[in-house]
């Protein structure tokens, strides 16, 4: 969320808070202390419930949000067998649905504004 707010916005003030909840942030909007906050487009209808807040974009108009991203690993760039393999496996995970199964168990709106 932070890479993408200083892309989209470059020139907003940013006020990192990398160990917040979700329930953390939106107090930050809803106490006057911050005007916006970013979070995954997932949980974008549980946070507009709790908190009163809209999204932009809707998410009822586009729910992958601004830059989707649904696995994402970070590898050594001098480690290309590693990065061959784990390629393989979200390739292998995806087209067997697996990823979803995981991705609907897991990553749910319940998990997330637990904290």
């Amino acid at each position: 969320q932070e890479q993408t707010t200083k892309k989209l916005l470059p020139k907003a003030t940013l006020s990192s808070l990398p160990t917040a909840s979700v329930s953390d942030l939106a107090t930050e909007v809803t106490s006057g202390h911050s005007n916006v906050m970013v979070q995954s487009s997932y949980l974008a209808p549980a946070i507009e419930k709790a908190f009163g807040f809209v999204s932009t974009p809707s998410y009822s108009a586009d729910p992958n949000g601004l830059e989707p991203v649904l696995v994402g690993f970070a590898v050594r760039k001098s480690d290309t067998a590693l990065l061959k393999k784990l390629n393989a496996f979200v390739i292998e995970m995806k087209d067997s649905g697996e990823l979803e199964k995981l991705k609907n168990k897991w990553l749910t709106i319940d998990n997330a504004l637990r904290g």
